[in-house]
Formats: structure tokens, sequence, C-alpha cells
């Protein structure tokens, strides 16, 4: 089949849509369908000849022009006009905005049914959306989406808890829940932890954060932690990997508590590098609890790392006491003492490493991918 994405973001832009949207149209080519993706324009020259894209993926990029008002009378943005003679068989929206509305134009024309994906709690990060955050513009914001995706004939979430919160705000249409997933095949250290650690400047023991570097992340958490832990256990180090605006805060903050120079900022790193700084560490914790979307937690389970996280939509996913353990949400005191549990217990730490490992297998693309297919063909019969 031919299927279509429509999304405001994919690569270069490094983010859990962008990666999950590109493991799935990977993985969609590979058992033999056409994918076509629609996204936003890229500044930067010949972008989509810098990552691996098979031949059964084609890109096209449109310049966002959500706001200008002449293009109302425009049936489809001049960049996404060749879709008229690809003739999908799939018309999937990836996210609610610019991309979004294109799709549900195209789906009107060619007459197919609209599939809507809903990755994320947009409204917790309203202010890099429309630059600003107030209750009205949380409350529009809700409006707007919920009016979006249900003009959709089917809504898929990758967690029960965002069913729930969309069903709570309005949504009437059906809804199906299918886990992001990742390529494990992709997750495999270059050497063993001891090497890796020396690689990366690590001690014996270290925990690791990895993610965008942003403020609602709750990072600042981790940190206050770290710092009550440090004089126990004093050549222990926290990892952090990623990048974003809260990043400065965040180095003068370690230094503010006297942990600068036991906390790692490797920035983003990519592909091998990435793979080998997380499989380093120990733990992966997080203070996070608006996650919803919990890549992290598949690729920390698929390096054998026990998670640590708040009670959060990523809770679904973490097997409490088996695959790691689940804190009270902005429970500090909590968290400290479960990071202390696995510090102190290898054997159980050890045990979660085993699980996860396993637990990760439900979470791959080749599994995933299955339940795409079966939704698809569901749909592709419909005319509307």
């Amino acid at each position: 089949m031919h299927i279509s994405f429509f999304s405001d973001t994919f690569l270069p832009d490094i983010n859990s849509i962008s990666v999950s949207l590109q493991t799935l149209s990977h993985e969609l080519a590979n058992h033999g369908h056409n994918v076509s993706i629609f996204t936003n324009q890229s500044s930067e020259n010949n972008i989509d000849n810098d990552f691996e894209k098979p031949q059964l993926i084609e890109i096209y990029r449109a310049k966002n022009e959500y706001f200008n008002l002449k293009n109302i009378f425009h049936p489809i943005n001049p960049g996404f006009r060749d879709i008229l003679s690809l003739n999908p068989d799939v018309i999937h929206a990836h996210t609610p905005f610019f991309a979004g509305h294109e799709a549900r134009k195209v789906a009107r024309i060619l007459k197919l049914p609209l599939i809507g994906s809903h990755h994320t709690f947009y409204a917790n990060y309203i202010e890099h959306i429309i630059k600003s955050r107030s209750f009205l513009s949380e409350f529009l914001l809700k409006k707007e989406i919920i009016k979006f995706y249900n003009s959709c004939k089917i809504v898929i979430v990758p967690s029960k808890t965002i069913a729930e919160n969309l069903i709570k705000n309005g949504l009437t249409a059906p809804v199906s829940i299918i886990p992001n997933s990742i390529d494990i095949s992709k997750f495999k250290p270059s050497a063993q932890k001891d090497i890796l650690k020396k690689r990366c400047g690590l001690p014996e023991f270290s925990l690791v954060y990895f993610g965008k570097i942003t403020y609602e992340k709750r990072i600042h958490e981790l940190l206050k932690v770290f710092a009550l832990l440090s004089p126990k256990y004093p050549k222990m180090k926290l990892s952090l990997i990623g990048d974003g605006p809260e990043r400065k805060n965040l180095e003068k903050f370690a230094e503010k508590l006297n942990i600068r120079d036991k906390v790692i900022f490797f920035g983003m790193l990519k592909d091998q590098n990435f793979i080998d700084a997380v499989a380093a560490n120990d733990i992966f914790i997080t203070a996070s609890d608006t996650e919803n979307q919990p890549l992290p937690i598949f690729e920390a389970m698929a390096l054998g790392l026990p998670q640590i996280v708040a009670k959060s939509p990523i809770d679904e996913y973490v097997e409490h006491g088996t695959t790691g353990l689940i804190t009270e949400k902005y429970s500090f005191i909590e968290l400290l003492k479960e990071i202390t549990k696995l510090i102190e217990n290898p054997t159980l730490r050890q045990k979660m490493s085993e699980n996860s490992q396993k637990a990760a297998q439900k979470y791959a693309i080749g599994n995933i991918v299955l339940e795409y297919e079966k939704l698809y063909n569901d749909f592709i019969k419909i005319k509307y």
C-alpha cells in the first residue's frame, strides 16, 4: 500500500515524534510499502541526504504557512500538491497543526479516511508552540486540538493515559492504543560496560538522564537529589545526554549545588556514540511528569538499564519492582530512597537489567508495525 504521513516535525529535528516517524517509515518500507512524508521545509540544504532513507520513502517539504491568510483559498499548500498524483491509500496525520490541517484537506479531496496520531500533551509545551502561556491560550489550544482529532476517523495514541485525557477533554472519535517503538537491532553497545565507562570518563557507578534538556523535564530535581546522594557516594557521577534551552541554567545550578565536577553534560549525541554513552551508565532516572511517548524508557530497557521514574503516563511501561521503580509524583524523598535502593542492591539491579531487555522486545518496531498494518488495512477499503 501507499501510506502518506503528515507531520510538523521530522528530521533533522530530533524529538520523539520525528524519531518515531522515521522508525515506523523505515519498517513499513522494509515490508514493501511506499511511504511519503509531508513535513515542514528545512532551512538546511540537502538535509534529506544526510540520513539513511530507503528507496520506498519520499520526503516532501513545504514552508509552514499555517497562519498565512492568503493560503486560505488554496485547496492544498503548493509544496504538498504532489500528493494528488501519488494515489495514496492512507492519509495519516502525526501532528494537529499546519501539516495536520493539510492532511485533512487532502483526505477530503481524495475521499479517504483521515487517521490521526496524538503523540504528546501539547498544552505542556504551549509556550514553544504559540510563544505564550495563559489559561485562555491553553484552553483554546486544547479546544482546537480536540476539534482536529474529532475530524479523524480514528486517533492513535501511545498510552492509555493520553486516551483518557483526550476523551475527558471532548474527544469523540474512536481511539486505538499503539505503543511507540524502537529499532532494537540498533541498540548494541560497541564494547563491555567497563570499557565504555573508561571511554566516557565515568566511574564504577553512574546515573543517566537522556532526552530534551528543557524546564518541564524537571532535571533540576534530579540535580538536587544527586547533590544529597553525592556525600555518601563521592565517586558517583550523573550523566546528562541531550541538549536544549535549559542546559546553561542547569550547569549554573550544578555549580551552586557544588556538584558541577560530578555532572557530565554530554550534549547531543547520535548513533553509536549515543548508544555507548547511555550503555556506560547503570540506572536511567527521570523526574518528569509530562512524558507520554517514552522512547528513552524503551531505549534504556533495550540497553539493560533499570529505570526510576515519577508517576506519569510512562509508568504504564515501567514494571515496578521488575524492570524499574516508580516514585510518587513530586516526591523528592521517595526518589532519593529508590535511587539509594538500587545503588545498594547490585543483585536487584542485575535482575532488573535482564528483565528490561526482555520487556523491550514488546516495543520492537518489528512487532509494532504489524499493528499499524492491520489498522491501515481496515481503513483502506473505506471511501468517503
